[in-house]
């Protein structure tokens, strides 16, 4: 969730990234600042949704819930104290916690690509080269361990009113669908809505550009919980509520056992001996 191998980092695939740490918090999870978050669900045997939250980076924490909103990640009990900064794809139950946020570019990317394909707008194409573009100077920066060029940026962000602007040219109130009777919001195109976004969160979207700490995506989240859904894939559902908190807590100490470079087998053997691994 966040950088790789950036301290203080935490990113949520689904969910947010969050960059920056609460000490307390992670102490009483018994686990160090992470990289990357992310959110799964399943279904148990009873048909209890169960919600599968990974903590990644060099250590993972999954938990499962019957819920999967706000009330699983108050359950949790990290992103409601931590305080830092939180990369997701902008899932609404992540905004209202107090941290600073940035959206998971990737996720923005994709949508750029398929409203180009599917509506020929250029000011798509346009921002998608441009997001591309920023990342590469970033990249640049933290490769060759320099600062920002505080002029480079201003250029960026100028370019990224630019496309903006353009962007509003191209989609005119006019272009909206009419509103179905008297009541609800006024409907907009899917072009539009996603211009919204950037218009209303170019801060949580160019962070990753005024703070080398945060990625760009949260990639490393998405990761993290593949093998939930491949688990999800091959072997259906969970009997048990129980067993999906099993498998959660098994599954998160393997991955983190491995991304620390212990050897995964030594570390089986302590825990079922009542010893588990100390993570350095």
């Amino acid at each position: 969730m966040g950088v790789q191998r950036v301290t203080n980092t935490l990113t949520f695939a689904g969910c947010p990234t969050i960059i920056g740490s609460n000490k307390k918090v992670l102490k009483r999870k018994q686990i160090r600042p992470l990289n990357r978050k992310r959110r799964n669900s399943f279904i148990t045997e009873s048909n209890c949704r169960t919600a599968c939250l990974g903590w990644g980076g060099r250590t993972q924490f999954d938990f499962a819930h019957p819920k999967r909103g706000s009330e699983a990640i108050n359950a949790m009990g990290i992103l409601p104290e931590f305080k830092g900064v939180a990369v997701h794809d902008g899932w609404k139950p992540y905004n209202g916690y107090n941290c600073d946020h940035a959206f998971c570019n990737a996720h923005l990317q994709r949508e750029l690509i398929g409203i180009e394909e599917n509506y020929k707008q250029q000011w798509t194409k346009d921002m998608n080269e441009l997001l591309s573009e920023t990342k590469k100077y970033t990249d640049e920066c933290k490769e060759q361990v320099k600062d920002l060029d505080f002029e480079q940026v201003k250029a960026l962000e100028k370019r990224f009113n630019a496309v903006i602007t353009k962007g509003i040219e191209e989609n005119p109130p006019s272009l909206n669908p009419e509103r179905q009777g008297k009541r609800g919001i006024h409907p907009k195109t899917k072009a539009r809505n996603l211009l919204d976004r950037f218009i209303e969160h170019k801060e949580k979207i160019l962070r990753f550009l005024t703070d080398l700490k945060v990625p760009f995506e949260n990639n490393q989240a998405e990761r993290d919980v593949r093998m939930m859904k491949l688990q999800q894939k091959i072997s259906g559902t969970f009997r048990t509520t129980r067993g999906a908190e099993a498998f959660c807590r098994i599954r998160a100490y393997i991955s983190t056992i491995r991304k620390n470079g212990l050897p995964v087998l030594e570390g089986i053997l302590a825990a079922l001996k009542g010893a588990p691994l100390n993570i350095p």
